[in-house]
């Protein structure tokens, strides 16, 4: 394989011109840049902003080239530009449009993204990327998915047209959203999308308009990625938490529950943080259990908080509620503190002095305990 080692300028005039197949096994020799390591999170902020002034190398077998118009690299091609890499069957370089066009088994992998497209299209000019029928990773964050067409329209920016997106392993699609356009913002670390729908065993569930999707750990508003399971008490489960980052000090989860033989649970739990106080407040809802219909509504809540309104005094709290004895027992839940078939609501405050040599302490607590005649 032959290598093209040249700047951009160079490649698009001095491909046509190139003396000959020797001069350019030298410029290979000499060149010596690495491919970056594939399917690896690799942003490199020293780059210049500006991406087409970087050198490009191009590998080889063979090049036809039209003086003026076009140069066409065939056969094992490699593309390399900053951090961006391009493999492909053939390349062309449209001269007058500043255009590069990859076809057949088209690879491309920016450091961010890593797609693997029937074609790929790149205008120079306006550093935009499009690729047609494509499979995609994002690097940088969770999901994956495929798309009849994507386009990156600015640094960080990927629009994906009919499209999906999940972050099951490869070749497993248990769940996922599919969207007619999906949005993705790798700086602000989000992912948009627009009419989209969640499938679980390409079964669709239900469908949302507008919903956005955090690509990191990072604390952002979106909904988290989903969970699915499988299991005799409850047949098909599926979980879609919601996450609101309501402030620095106080947040809120909630969870959308789904149990195939018994419907759609709520669940919410709003933490907060303040300068005396912290706690939480966990709570689930099920208007109608489909197993148990008699039952009615159940629920469970559970509220814990501890306060030091000083150094010497403390106020613990821990009060929980469940709609029946036989919650526990028939839905898995994490709400409240139990054991030996009691479910426990404690109270206590805590006043402690120090006079010199003598020293104080008040203590007063409160428990009630709420007797279930069932727990699982």
């Amino acid at each position: 394989m032959s290598r093209f080692s040249r700047t951009y300028l160079a490649a698009s005039i001095g491909a046509a011109l190139l003396a000959s197949y020797a001069h350019a096994e030298e410029t290979s020799k000499n060149s010596g840049q690495p491919m970056p390591p594939a399917e690896q999170c690799s942003v490199d902020t020293a780059q210049s902003s500006d991406s087409n002034q970087e050198p490009i190398n191009i590998e080889a077998d063979s090049l036809e080239a039209i003086n003026g118009q076009r140069a066409t690299y065939k056969g094992d091609v490699v593309v390399i530009q900053g951090n961006k890499t391009i493999t492909a069957d053939s390349v062309t370089l449209h001269q007058d449009d500043n255009v590069v066009v990859a076809e057949g088994n088209v690879t491309l992998d920016d450091g961010q993204f890593n797609a693997v497209s029937d074609k790929i299209t790149n205008d120079l000019n306006k550093d935009e990327i499009t690729a047609e029928n494509t499979q995609y990773k994002m690097l940088c964050g969770g999901g994956r998915g495929d798309a009849v067409y994507i386009s990156k329209t600015g640094k960080s920016m990927y629009q994906i047209s009919d499209g999906s997106i999940t972050t099951c392993p490869e070749d497993d699609n248990s769940w996922r959203f599919l969207a007619d356009d999906i949005k993705v913002d790798q700086e602000k670390e989000t992912a948009t999308l627009y009419g989209s729908r969640v499938e679980v065993k390409d079964v669709p569930i239900f469908y949302m308009p507008y919903m956005t999707l955090p690509t990191s750990n990072k604390r952002k508003t979106g909904v988290l990625f989903p969970s699915l399971s499988l299991g005799s008490k409850n047949g098909l489960e599926l979980q879609i938490p919601v996450y609101w980052n309501l402030a620095p000090n106080y947040d809120l989860l909630t969870t959308f529950h789904y149990m195939q033989s018994r419907g759609l649970q709520l669940k919410g739990d709003f933490r907060y943080l303040t300068g005396t106080s912290n706690g939480n407040f966990n709570a689930e809802y099920l208007a109608d259990d489909q197993k148990y219909p008699e039952k009615g509504q159940r629920w469970a809540f559970q509220y814990k908080n501890s306060s030091n309104f000083n150094q010497h005094w403390k106020l613990d709290l821990d009060y929980s509620q469940v709609s029946d004895n036989d919650y526990f027992q028939d839905i898995d839940s994490s709400i409240g503190s139990r054991s030996e078939g009691q479910l426990s609501q404690k109270g206590q405050s805590r006043i402690e002095m120090n006079f010199g040599m003598r020293h104080l302490l008040f203590k007063t607590s409160k428990s009630w305990l709420m007797t279930l005649s069932h727990i699982s």
